[in-house]
């Protein structure tokens, strides 16, 4: 497909708004009380790299006492780049509108904002889980189709049900929690967004993903089999590949 001139600077317009909002999910997040982030009733500890169990979820303590590894900001301003040249390129090449272009934008950028959060402190909170499942609903009314209705839902089923199933199974499996129930959520709103197909692919992408750092990470030593890795990153990747994968037939 051929751009022009104007088409190529829009298209990288979007790329450095979309950078910029990945600085600002940074910044928003290392600004966030404590307390705003934190579900049921874990506190921060300033100077502490994690989140505990002690407090009753009052602790207004400031976010950036919890550490972030040093790729994390990084490589979420350049994803987020990439995300935004990719809404602006749908739109100004009609492939889809500009509403569907801006939405799926929000919809990458709440994910790369659960995904910091998931970095710093293990922690999906439900109020930006529900923010996610508030999009699908702003797609439905949209739409205003009410068959996206029942595929959302749907979407939502398999979303947080196979990864719940996968999470009981491996749970027996090795005799301890596999799966969080703040992902099985982050799944489930992400279905209720993407539909069933579409969740199915990003789901797929999202294990193989999640699998392969845990095996290369196992092998290096850097973790045993009883840590864990957080979802949420390996989410917003998927995420982000799929639509890349889904534009590549028009380029």
């Amino acid at each position: 497909m051929e751009l022009y001139h104007l088409e190529w600077i829009l298209t990288g317009l979007g790329g450095m708004a979309g950078m910029g909002s990945g600085a600002a999910a940074a910044w928003l997040l290392g600004r966030l009380p404590a307390a705003w982030l934190l579900d049921y009733h874990e506190s921060a500890n300033p100077g502490a790299d994690a989140c505990t169990d002690q407090g009753a979820g009052t602790d207004q303590s400031p976010a950036p006492a919890w550490a972030l590894p040093p790729w994390a900001i990084p490589s979420h301003v350049i994803l987020l780049g990439l995300a935004g040249s990719i809404s602006l390129f749908w739109a100004v090449t009609g492939q889809q509108g500009t509403t569907q272009g801006i939405w799926m934008f929000l919809l990458l950028w709440i994910l790369s904002f659960l995904s910091l959060a998931d970095l710093s402190c293990r922690i999906l909170p439900d109020q930006l889980v529900l923010t996610l499942g508030g999009l699908g609903l702003l797609n439905l009314w949209i739409s205003s189709d009410s068959v996206f209705l029942t595929s959302s839902l749907l979407g939502a089923l398999l979303g947080g049900g196979i990864l719940l199933v996968l999470g009981v199974l491996g749970g027996v499996w090795i005799r301890q929690e596999a799966m969080g129930f703040g992902d099985v959520k982050l799944m489930a709103a992400l279905g209720f967004c993407l539909g069933p197909r579409d969740i199915l692919a990003v789901l797929t992408f999202t294990l193989l993903f999640l699998g392969t750092v845990a095996a290369a990470l196992l092998v290096m030593g850097r973790i045993t089999t009883k840590d864990s890795l957080p979802l949420a990153p390996f989410a917003f990747a998927a995420t982000l590949i799929f639509y890349c994968d889904s534009l590549l037939p028009h380029v």
